[in-house]
């Protein structure tokens, strides 16, 4: 089950995702079009990106520690396909450079390619 952009559940425990930050459910990003900004739920879109990369699928995570709210905190993989990479990868995340440098080029190359929430202007997940 997945909770927000970078936490899914599974039974009976919740997993941070290692590494990246996605905006929180009901955080808006700004993307400017020709005449005006729209202003869209990036928060609701990275997570049903996610959700897209999980349902129906198997989903095997390594633990990585606990976060300051008890939480797992793992690198988890569906199908062999490492959750925080796509999801960075696709523009709905980015990369936690203070923990690891695992995501950095994903990022730089989602930036470049103006991709999710780089298409845009986003307030950052952690703020």
């Amino acid at each position: 089950m997945v909770i927000d952009g970078d936490t899914i559940e599974i039974q009976p425990h919740k997993i941070r995702l290692f590494g990246i930050d996605a905006p929180k459910l009901e955080q808006t990003c700004r993307e400017q079009r020709l005449i005006h900004t729209h202003v869209y739920p990036c928060g609701r879109q990275a997570s049903a990106f996610l959700k897209s990369l999980v349902d129906g699928k198997l989903v095997i995570c390594v633990e990585e520690g606990r976060d300051r709210y008890d939480r797992f905190v793992a690198t988890c993989f569906a199908d062999g396909r490492d959750l925080g990479m796509a999801l960075v990868a696709a523009g709905w995340a980015v990369a936690n450079k203070r923990i690891t440098g695992r995501y950095n080029s994903a990022q730089e190359t989602a930036k470049a390619a103006k991709k999710g929430m780089w298409a845009g202007a986003f307030v950052e997940p952690e703020k």
